[in-house]
């Protein structure tokens, strides 16, 4: 693989990752953010919704009360009294804005239709309230007694249509609940409750302050708005078993049972009795006061179960405002953190491997002049691989220059061992010419003695045979003086040969480990020199035997000359010294074979050692290359 590549390929590799993970990580909370910003938007919307919800039944409520004082003042003879008058006020003052607030709230959520709906409503609210006020404050007959009869049918009808847009309002909401929604039918039955229990409560209050029956028309409407209100409370019979129903909850609705439909349905009961006969036992203000706690319970439960659902949206809101704001934070944390991992792995990691791959590049291709700043306080894994890189750098140095040391050693060995090379070559031609020539003096000694051998049988011929050996004889000493000019040479070249061995025993342990072989076969080269240098020693001394003999035997021959009588002795003693020399230049040509048979071995090993000179000496000159 190209290093350049693997170094982008390594950088890719990483920044690939991380990008994924941020891309990754980065949809991921974005998808988590948009989840808990829409359930944020929901629940805030679900919270608006709840708002006017509650404005609506509240404002509904007091407007009730508003509907039932009116309805009452429409139907007494005389103009109402300022309790009645400040009564009115203060019902419309507490319910109308909470309406016009509901409207806001639903202009400013874009519900645009359901707002001008409630808009219309309370303009057709206001004109009913303009005819009361203006019927309430005259006698009763001077007071439009067709809006009168009207009356109970055109207010109400205004409320009910407002509690319709609050349904729909209820009905534009998804995935409530089950405790909310349970809250919520509560809250819409209670309401109920009051508004029914309201209106048949006024029918009751005109004919308890007037002192009259009460007709059967009355009483059948009377029965129709009972019938609702006990539609509604079994309605909250069956929820208020759920579990879910808080402790404060199932107390009001208790309180709602005893006080509206136990005591007060008693009450009721009791004046449909009295109303019969016109004879009212009880009066109009205690009956307004108790008719009042008793709506007031269910007013109370739709307001509690209107409250607790409030709380709830306003719960549900914080926890999701909560945990967006969480996951926004952790989010934009995590990719802050991640894209400064990113930076860091770049700068601090990718950029340190690349820096050190191209050191290590640099020292493969023996650049050793390596930067090695900005590293120094580095404490990881990295620190360990620059470290490393400097060790094998100086290790690198040191083996250079060792090389070089060991070249200059491997070249001076490599010149000796060719000059020894040389020498034992020569040498070794040398022995091969001083065995040729011990040969042919072998073969006249033998000759010698056997003309000697004649000479017994043939006496007369002695003078002959004499002047023959005497030339014999001179020609002998001056081979044998031949013969000592080559053991000459051949005991300097045993020197000299020696001393080329102990000189390439020294190099070889200059040159250490590489040199250890050569040092074995220098050790055999001086065994090999002293061989020679001993035989060369023999030789001379046979042949200073041999001049000795020959001097004898000139002698003896000048005096065979002069006394042919003595000859035949002499010739025995001749023959005699013919067997010596015989024996001794035997020898000499023996021990002149091996000196050349060594010399060659020399020869053989000096080759081998200057061919593992050269092959250390080249690949010496390699490793400097490489290096």
């Amino acid at each position: 693989m190209n290093l350049k590549f693997l170094q982008k390929s390594i950088k890719s590799l990483i920044n690939t990752f991380f990008i994924f993970f941020i891309v990754l990580f980065g949809a991921f909370g974005f998808l988590l953010i948009q989840r808990y910003y829409s359930s944020y938007a929901s629940n805030l919307v679900m919270l608006d919704s709840y708002k006017n919800i509650a404005f609506f039944n509240l404002g509904t409520i007091e407007l009730s009360l508003e509907r039932s004082v009116s309805q009452v003042a429409l139907n007494i003879p005389t103009p109402i009294s300022a309790n009645f008058q400040n009564l009115l006020r203060t019902q419309r003052e507490s319910g109308t804005p909470k309406i016009e607030e509901a409207v806001h709230n639903l202009m400013e959520s874009g519900n645009t239709r359901s707002a001008d709906r409630i808009k219309t409503l309370l303009l057709e609210m206001n004109e009913v309230r303009k005819v009361t006020d203006r019927n309430i404050a005259v006698s009763i007959d001077q007071r439009d007694l067709d809006f009168v009869k009207k009356f109970p049918f055109v207010f109400p009808n205004i409320l009910e249509e407002i509690q319709a847009v609050k349904y729909s309002l209820t009905t534009d909401k998804v995935d409530i609940p089950s405790n909310i929604n349970n809250l919520e039918l509560i809250s819409n039955y209670a309401w109920e409750i009051r508004e029914f229990g309201g209106r048949e409560r006024t029918y009751f209050a005109i004919a308890l302050f007037n002192k009259t029956p009460i007709t059967p028309e009355i009483q059948e409407r009377m029965a129709m708005l009972n019938k609702r209100a006990e539609y509604a409370w079994k309605k909250i019979q069956a929820i208020r078993t759920n579990p879910l129903l808080d402790k404060e909850i199932v107390e009001e609705i208790a309180k709602l049972e005893k006080g509206y439909f136990i005591d007060y349905n008693g009450l009721k009961e009791r004046l449909k009795e009295e109303s019969n006969s016109g004879n009212y036992s009880l009066e109009f203000g205690d009956y307004f006061d108790r008719s009042s706690q008793a709506l007031a319970l269910g007013e109370s439960l739709s307001k509690l179960a209107t409250n607790r659902i409030l709380e709830y949206a306003e719960t549900e809101k914080n926890k999701s405002f909560f945990f967006l704001l969480s996951i926004s934070i952790f989010t934009f944390l995590a990719l802050g953190l991640c894209s400064y991992l990113l930076h860091y792995m770049n700068e601090k990691v990718v950029g340190n491997i690349v820096r050190i791959t191209l050191i290590l590049d640099a020292l493969s291709k023996g650049n050793k002049d390596i930067d090695y700043d900005g590293f120094d306080n580095l404490d990881n894994e990295i620190g360990s691989m620059i470290k490393s890189s400097k060790v094998f750098r100086e290790n690198l140095l040191r083996l250079e220059k060792l090389m070089v040391e060991q070249s200059s050693a491997v070249n001076e060995t490599t010149q000796v061992v060719e000059m020894l090379d040389k020498s034992s070559k020569q040498s070794a031609e040398q022995a091969g010419q001083v065995s040729e020539i011990s040969q042919l003096v072998l073969t006249a000694a033998t000759e010698g003695e056997e003309m000697v051998n004649q000479m017994k049988g043939l006496q007369a011929d002695i003078q002959d045979k004499v002047i023959t050996i005497n030339d014999y004889i001179k020609e002998l000493e001056f081979q044998t003086n031949q013969i000592g000019s080559i053991t000459d040479v051949v005991s300097e070249l045993a020197k000299q040969t020696n001393m080329l061995a102990l000189n390439a025993a020294v190099e070889a342990s200059r040159a250490g480990e590489f040199g250890r072989g050569f040092a074995v076969v220098s050790i055999e080269i001086r065994k090999l020199s002293d061989e020679s240098k001993s035989s060369a020693s023999k030789i001379q001394g046979l042949i200073d035997e041999i001049k000795k003999s020959v001097k004898k035997t000139v002698g003896l021959t000048e005096m065979g000359k002069k006394t042919a009588i003595e000859g035949s002795s002499y010739a025995d003693q001749t023959s005699v010294k013919f067997k010596q020399v015989a024996d001794s230049i035997g020898k000499l040509s023996d021990n002149m074979s091996s000196i050349a048979i060594n010399l060659r071995q020399q020869a053989r090993a000096h080759e081998e050692v200057l061919l593992a000179m050269n092959s250390l000496n080249s690949k010496t000159k390699k490793l400097l290359e490489a290096s």
